[in-house]
C-alpha cells in the first residue's frame, strides 16, 4: 500500500489532496497547498502532537496515485509547472525568467531555490517565502532558481 520513491535532486511530485505522504531525512522540499487550517496526521515519529487516525483515513485514497504532472525539472527550464485548477506554479530559472513572469496583478508567493534571486532589487534568500502582488519585480542572476505561486 506504500507507493516508496526514492527522490533525486529536481523531482517534482503533485501530491493531490487526499494522499498520504511522508518525507525522509536530507530532503529540502516547497510544499504548495491552499491556506487550510486542517492536518490530519496519521504517525509523527514519537513527536508528542495529536494523530488523527479515524479522521485522516477516512478522506484518504490509500491507493499509489501518480499524476502525470509528476516528473523531473530541469535545472535551467522556465516552465508552469501547475495550471490549475486551485493554483498556478511556474518554475523560474536565471534572467530569461523575466519572458515567464505573469503581468496581471494577483497574490504571488516567490520561494527562490537558490542564491540569485531579487525582488525590487532587494535580495530574497534561500529559505524564505515572499508574498507580492506583482510579478514584474522578481529578476533572476544566471543560475539562479525560484517558483512563483498564485491562486487561480
Amino acid at each position: 500500500m506504500i507507493d516508496w520513491r526514492n527522490a533525486q535532486v529536481g523531482d517534482f511530485i503533485y501530491n493531490r489532496a487526499g494522499t498520504i505522504h511522508a518525507l525522509g531525512a536530507g530532503l529540502t522540499i516547497v510544499e504548495v497547498q491552499q491556506n487550510v487550517d486542517c492536518t490530519y496526521r496519521l504517525y509523527d515519529y514519537d513527536r508528542p502532537r495529536e494523530l488523527h487516525l479515524d479522521a485522516g483515513l477516512a478522506v484518504s485514497e490509500t491507493a499509489p496515485r501518480r499524476d502525470p504532472r509528476d516528473g523531473r525539472v530541469v535545472a535551467n527550464d522556465n516552465r508552469l509547472l501547475v495550471d490549475g485548477p486551485y493554483f498556478r506554479l511556474l518554475h523560474l530559472s536565471g534572467p530569461e525568467a523575466a519572458g515567464a513572469l505573469p503581468q496581471s496583478r494577483a497574490d504571488f508567493t516567490f520561494t527562490p531555490l537558490s542564491h540569485g534571486c531579487t525582488i525590487s532589487g532587494e535580495d530574497v534568500r534561500f529559505g524564505e517565502c515572499i508574498a507580492i502582488e506583482r510579478a514584474d519585480c522578481i529578476a533572476l542572476a544566471h543560475g539562479a532558481r525560484a517558483l512563483l505561486c498564485w491562486p487561480v
